[in-house]
């Protein structure tokens, strides 16, 4: 079986075979070249044109579903003629007003099909900012491993199941969508698989409380963070060219979330949190060091790898604060 689209379960697809900054760069329709070079500034109206074509001849077929994964706001930024100039956020702007503009064509279809009531559309992103963009009050960029790398925001709307303007501060990852959409739509989940993401729709409704107990952060296949509802427990960070392995040379950074960004370490005062991050580092290595990585092109890290993780001793009930 392939790898595209359509070996893959869609009924359709329209798009590019990978990140648009890579070449060659063909258009594709199903599994065949349409466009030998993709024209980059259409690419965002091309997409959105695809995605109204479908809702608007398919869409008595309900329950329908489209993962429509725009290339912009992506390096190279390459908005169409009429938006190039219009921000005042340079080239990054005009593409966010130009996705902003055509992800509203779509939300018009949906209204003018009678549907939008009950269609629940979901707009993410896969990763913080890089060189463009801002992570707000986040500490890190992508490419990184503090909470900016990988904060997104996450909106939802669905007006016969989630009420208008609710929002959670609880803790949720992209790999909840799958659970979460096949429970809405009744579907089973593939058994002898074991998922790490979670139903969220209590969250999408409100809800604030995570089904999670600690998420998992990675860089270049190797685990890098944890996190819990309150704190971040970095295990490695950027130094110089190098990636410096804090949590093996025992020196741990742990941030209280309530405090804001990633910039004081609370470790040396809450040593029980510590061992029980450790201890959920450990599992996980236990857990992932039997699967094969396909990272490549990476610096050897193999002297660093194959240091142990510290032994940290789980923490006692007398240990714990109030």
């Amino acid at each position: 079986t392939g790898m595209g689209p359509t070996d893959q379960g869609f009924d359709h697809f329209i798009g590019v075979p990978y990140s648009h900054d890579m070449k060659p760069l063909p258009l594709m329709d199903g599994t065949q070249v349409i466009e030998k070079s993709a024209d980059l500034p259409s690419l965002t109206r091309r997409l959105t044109d695809a995605a109204i074509n479908y809702i608007k001849s398919d869409s008595e077929k309900a329950p329908f579903f489209i993962y429509l994964p725009y290339t912009a706001p992506h390096e190279p930024l390459k908005p169409q003629s009429e938006f190039t100039g219009k921000s005042i956020a340079s080239a990054y702007g005009d593409v966010v007003q130009e996705l902003d503009f055509h992800v509203g064509r779509l939300m018009d279809a949906l209204a003018q099909q009678g549907i939008d009531d009950n269609t629940l559309v979901i707009f993410t992103s896969d990763n913080g900012p890089w060189w463009e963009g801002s992570a707000g009050e986040r500490s890190g960029r992508k490419g990184g491993v503090k909470d900016g790398a990988f904060r997104v925001p996450f909106l939802a709307r669905w007006p016969n199941a989630i009420p208008a303007g609710v929002v959670s501060d609880a803790m949720a990852m992209n790999i909840d969508l799958l659970p979460t959409l096949a429970a809405i739509a009744g579907a089973k989940l593939p058994e002898g698989h074991t998922l790490d993401g979670l139903d969220m729709l209590s969250l999408m409704q409100g809800g604030q409380t995570s089904p999670h107990k600690k998420l998992l952060f990675f860089n270049q296949g190797r685990l890098a963070a944890i996190r819990s509802e309150r704190y971040r427990f970095l295990m490695e960070v950027p130094y110089m060219s190098y990636w410096a392995p804090l949590g093996k040379l025992g020196k741990f950074l742990l941030y209280d979330m309530d405090m804001g960004e990633e910039h004081y370490s609370v470790a040396r005062d809450n040593m029980p949190v510590v061992a029980d991050m450790v201890q959920t580092w450990r599992q996980a290595h236990q857990e992932l060091e039997s699967i094969p990585q396909t990272v490549t092109g990476l610096p050897d890290y193999s002297g660093i790898s194959e240091l142990g993780i510290p032994n940290i001793p789980a923490p006692s009930k007398s240990d714990a604060k109030p």
